[in-house]
């Protein structure tokens, strides 16, 4: 594993917050020797100094290797991302006539590709956008297309795409802003973006502290909360529609301490080598059936789960919002 000290990067100093532009913003947290900061206007939190070349950083298979992302396995991955695909067509169908032209697809750091190929197995024209050229090659072997692209701003046509999918993205980016202004310009008017990040006012990061896996220094650049990220959003002309968290479960965080010798440490844990069932009850591929349904089961939660998973929420924070027309 790379050494993750600060001693070991070029850095870069920020003058002003990466979100808002704020320059009112003061030191709360040291984690390791990296300073994290917040900002008094936006509530964003913030490295600084940050890396200065993060795209470097995503440029060896040890970081895909480190974090078990499994590109051999992203059909197995593509069949358990289904149910985001009927969340995000449960918004979609909104403004979607049926039997039009295609669905057209955006994902932004697709990982081994499940989530895109699932979007593939869905009829969707899928595009996939990323700054290492691992990626590009690995899913290129998958029969994906990956565009490589600098990390800040996307280079796409106005108005090119249905759907912008950002799963566990936002925080890895130095200029999020900026970033995300590109994707509200590639999205169409009505189109969806589907956004997960971890939440640093989440029960989990409480419990964990500074042994809180979703810090994630130097990878992740930049920490948002539900206020923070709404914030940014509505800033670049997206309207949110739908929030969802996981929900804390304080057992698998006692295992996970308890396998890591220390109750506080938040480990990741290793991806299983699930395979798909090939028996006679499952034969065909999942199937979106509806704007509400993957496979017959109902994608929407209920508001008063909605509601303690806000105040029991763990880790993962699941935006959707909708570009105004």
């Amino acid at each position: 594993m790379t050494n993750l000290s600060a001693k070991n990067y070029q850095l870069e100093e920020r003058n002003h917050c990466p979100t808002c532009d704020g320059v009112n913003f003061k030191h709360i947290l040291t984690i390791q020797d990296w300073s994290i900061y917040k900002c008094t206007n936006c509530t964003v939190l913030f490295n600084n100094p940050v890396v200065k070349n993060p795209n470097d950083l995503y440029q060896n298979e040890a970081y895909y290797e480190d974090r078990t992302i499994s590109f051999r396995k992203a059909q197995v991955f593509a069949r358990q991302n289904f149910p985001i695909i009927g969340l995000i067509n449960r918004f979609l169908l909104a403004n979607q006539s049926p039997g039009k032209q295609p669905v057209e697809f955006l994902e932004i750091g697709p990982g081994n590709g499940g989530l895109s190929l699932a979007a593939k197995n869905t009829g969707w024209n899928v595009t996939c956008a990323d700054v290492s050229e691992v990626v590009k090659q690995k899913l290129k072997a998958l029969d994906l297309t990956v565009e490589l692209y600098d990390g800040n701003v996307l280079s796409f046509d106005l108005s090119s795409f249905d759907i912008v999918a950002m799963n566990h993205v936002i925080e890895h980016l130095k200029y999020p802003r900026e970033t995300m202004e590109s994707v509200a310009r590639s999205l169409k008017p009505g189109g969806i973006l589907y956004l997960v990040t971890p939440n640093h006012k989440s029960l989990d990061r409480y419990y964990h502290a500074l042994k809180w896996s979703g810090w994630d220094i130097p990878y992740h650049l930049i920490h948002f909360n539900p206020k923070s990220l709404s914030t940014l959003l509505e800033t670049v002309g997206l309207e949110v529609i739908y929030v969802d968290f996981t929900l804390f479960n304080p057992l698998s965080h006692i295992k996970r301490g308890l396998q890591a010798g220390d109750l506080r440490a938040d480990i990741r844990t290793p991806v299983k080598a699930v395979q798909p069932a090939q028996t006679s009850r499952d034969k065909s591929p999942t199937q979106v059936t509806n704007n509400n349904e993957v496979n017959g089961k109902s994608t929407f939660t209920p508001y008063w789960k909605r509601k303690i998973k806000y105040y029991l929420s763990e880790r993962n924070m699941i935006f959707i919002a909708r570009k105004r027309s």
